[in-house]
Order: C-alpha cells, then structure tokens, then sequence
C-alpha cells in the first residue's frame, strides 16, 4: 500500500492553508445583508467566496454563492383563475440557492459594494408584480370553502401552494356539476314556458270565443279582449302556478351564475407561464364545450345583457 510521506502530507495541508490565507475574505454576509434590508422582502442567511477577480487597484469582482430565503408575510400576486386571484406565498422558513457576482473594495475594514446581482423579490414568473402583506390580503376576510378565500372588497384569492392543487380540483368538479345543473334548469325553465304559453293561448281563444258571442267584432273585440285578458289570467289558479314556477326556476339559474367562479372566460390554454394552464384549464374549457352550448344562450352564466337587448 503506497503512502504520502507524513513531512510531504505536513507541506502540503500547510500550503492549502497559505493559499486560503492570501485569498481575499470578501464581502461578509454582514455587508451583503444590508443590502437587502427588511423592506426588501429578502433575506441573506450565508455565503461563500468562489472566486477572486481582481479589477483593479481597489476593486475585485467576487464570485459567491449562498443561501437566502423570503422574509415572513408577505405574497405575490400571480395570476387570474377564472374570477379568483391567486397569490404566491413569499413567507417561508426553507432556503433557496443562489449564485452571484459582487464587485467591491475593503475600505478601513468596511465593505464598499459598487454592483451586485443578489437575489430579488420576484416570484415563480421572475417578474416584479404586485406585493401584498399578510395583514393586507387577509383583513376581514373568510373562508368561503377549502383553499379559497374572499376579502373585504368581496374578491375571491387562493394561495399558490402544495393545496392548491387539490383544491382546484374540487373547485372544477363543482363548477361542472353547476354546469349541468344550469342545463336541466334551462330544460325545465323551457318546458314551463312552454306550457304557459300553450295555457295563455287557450285562455286568451277561450276570452275571444266569449266576446264573438257577444257579437263584438274587428277592433272592438280586439279592444275588449286586451281590457279583460290579464283579469282571466289573474284568476286562473293554473296558470298562476306557472307564472310562479317559471320565476322560481329563472331565480335559481340567477342565483347559481352568482355563486359560479367564472370559469367560462379561461381559454387560454396554450398559456404555460402557469401550472393552471393546460391540464385544468383544458378540464374546464372540455366543460364548457359540453355543456354551454346545450344552454339557451340567456340562461348561460357567460350571456352578455348587450346581446338580449
């Protein structure tokens, strides 16, 4: 077995040390951490030198890598689902990596950092968006259901994280059952139109029969039969169950467009930037195309008031 002779292994653990005594520190996580002040959202946990590039007399370019995580409470406006606002959580106790450069001098044992590329508060798509406090998203707001939230101003958020997944996956499955709840509704809002439209017709043929036997004729009957008509269908108990029944039914589909998320306006699937984007939303564009169309275009959640004018 071949052994390193014990002065050889003494010279050379010895000039390691030497070399990593000439290496300049750098700048310490002290220095880099006021960088990136509480305000900043960021926070620097620990670094290390990688490497030296000396500039010139003062400077050098510093080749670092560490650990830095985001500060507590705060989240970051992501993206629209459907009429929800997601927001990505930024308070966190696990660390991420990061690499980065520093070009800095050692003034009388203080730090002068001239450039720097050091982690940002910039969310999942790397872009600036709008940042707000725990205290902020979450004042006066309750829990409509699991993973879903509405606020003060009555808009509706979810957190981007590890549950949000299976919450939208409850929330789709809901959405689609309401889908084909507003269908049968459609469906039966129709049938009673229709027989009330078959009742009115008798009872308005019925008035007119009455009022020929009266030997009205021409205008005059006309005339007549718009004075006496609404009175015949006040007090045809038939026909006022319909009348109310068909309110019901219109005040149901009302009230389940009120409570849908507005799902019908996610189409852009072929959008990748976000997980929600693709599979889900394909889920939900499959239920539109299946179940919008077979709904009388009045009675669809997504009917615009403009077009029934």
């Amino acid at each position: 077995m071949n052994m390193i002779p014990f002065k050889k292994t003494i010279f050379i653990a010895g000039a390691a040390l030497f070399l990593a005594a000439c290496q300049p520190n750098g700048p310490d996580i002290e220095a880099l951490k006021k960088l990136r002040d509480a305000d900043s959202g960021i926070e620097i946990t620990n670094s290390r030198i990688k490497s030296v590039t000396e500039i010139n007399e003062t400077l050098s370019l510093y080749d670092i890598e560490g650990m830095f995580k985001y500060r507590d409470g705060r989240y970051q406006y992501l993206t629209d689902f459907g009429d929800i606002k997601i927001y990505t959580p930024l308070n966190s106790d696990s660390t991420e990596p990061f690499n980065a450069t520093i070009i800095a001098a050692e003034v009388d044992k203080n730090w002068q950092i001239v450039d720097e590329n050091l982690p940002e508060f910039k969310g999942p798509l790397g872009s600036l968006q709008e940042v707000v406090t725990h205290n902020t998203l979450f004042a006066n707001s309750e829990e409509l259901m699991p993973g879903f939230f509405t606020n003060a101003d009555g808009v509706t958020f979810a957190l981007n994280d590890k549950t949000l997944d299976k919450y939208a996956k409850a929330l789709v499955k809901g959405y689609e059952a309401n889908l084909k709840l507003n269908l049968e509704l459609d469906k039966k809002l129709e049938k009673t139109e229709k027989e009330l439209s078959t009742l009115h017709g008798k009872l308005e043929k019925d008035a007119e029969k009455s009022l020929s036997d009266e030997k009205l004729k021409g205008e005059a009957l006309t005339q007549k039969l718009a004075e006496t008509l609404p009175a015949i269908l006040e007090e045809s108990g038939a026909y006022q169950t319909l009348v109310t029944e068909k309110a019901h039914i219109e005040a149901e589909i009302n009230a389940l467009h009120q409570e849908m998320p507005k799902f019908w306006e996610m189409n852009a699937c072929y959008d990748t930037a976000y997980r929600f984007y693709g599979r889900i939303c394909n889920q939900i564009t499959s239920a539109n195309r299946s179940y919008l169309p077979e709904i009388r275009y009045q009675n669809r959640p997504d009917a615009k008031l403009e077009f029934m004018k």
